[in-house]
């Protein structure tokens, strides 16, 4: 797990952060994901409002969660083995079509208004 003076720089605003959009995922778990290019990072809600961080992960690990037929025991197998903390996603609303590999038009739309005022 990351310790506090490794949280400072993981997500602060400026520091290459390039968060994709939103993602639903269909889980009993997990509400919703993206990935952040910019910082190597996985950012997850859970279902009961809990946000996560996973951070140093390789973009091929992020399609792999994306395509995974239990989001959570992906995360309990394979993202539990970086480093993890709870975070604040205290970043813009930005959104890169580019680094939705899943994700279409009407995800962004559904994001811009159900998900991305509430977790900025």
């Amino acid at each position: 797990m990351a310790t506090n003076s490794d949280r400072a720089h993981l997500s602060t605003p400026g520091d290459g952060s390039r968060p994709g959009p939103w993602l639903p995922f269909s889980s009993t778990r997990l509400n919703v994901g993206r990935y952040d290019s910019g910082l190597n990072q996985i950012h997850v809600i859970f279902r009961d409002g809990t946000p996560w961080v996973y951070d140093q992960v390789p973009r091929n690990i992020w399609r792999n969660f994306r395509r995974a037929p239990s989001p959570g025991r992906y995360i309990n197998s394979v993202l539990n083995g970086y480093p993890y903390f709870q975070g604040s996603f205290s970043y813009s609303g930005h959104l890169d079509t580019n680094d939705a590999e899943e994700g279409t038009t009407a995800d962004v739309e559904h994001e811009r208004q159900v998900v991305g005022q509430q977790f900025q």
